[in-house]
């Protein structure tokens, strides 16, 4: 049985439509943030040892920060697009 599970968490702000427009938000507001600590707890990822859904826990490469929560015996890893490293020339 899976214990371990990863989450995309998307921001997008009102009228954006495009993909490429909501992963290029570097800050959500202050409602997303609200909503970010009602999922878990910020961690840093360097130097991480618990489950990482796949997110870089050595070089900073996927952020330097994550949500992460247990619920049960279930590991949950979530995937913030603003936490995400985003370059303008990078679609």
């Amino acid at each position: 049985m899976v214990k371990s599970y990863k989450f995309g968490i998307l921001f997008c702000k009102e009228g954006q439509t495009r993909e490429e427009e909501m992963f290029s938000n570097v800050h959500g507001d202050e409602a997303f943030e609200s909503f970010l600590t009602f999922l878990g707890e910020k961690i840093v990822l360097k130097g991480w040892e618990g489950y990482r859904g796949g997110l870089d826990a050595r070089n900073d490469s996927t952020g330097t920060h994550s949500i992460y929560t247990q619920y049960s015996d279930f590991e949950i890893m979530f995937h913030i697009s603003t936490f995400l490293p985003f370059a303008v020339d990078d679609p």
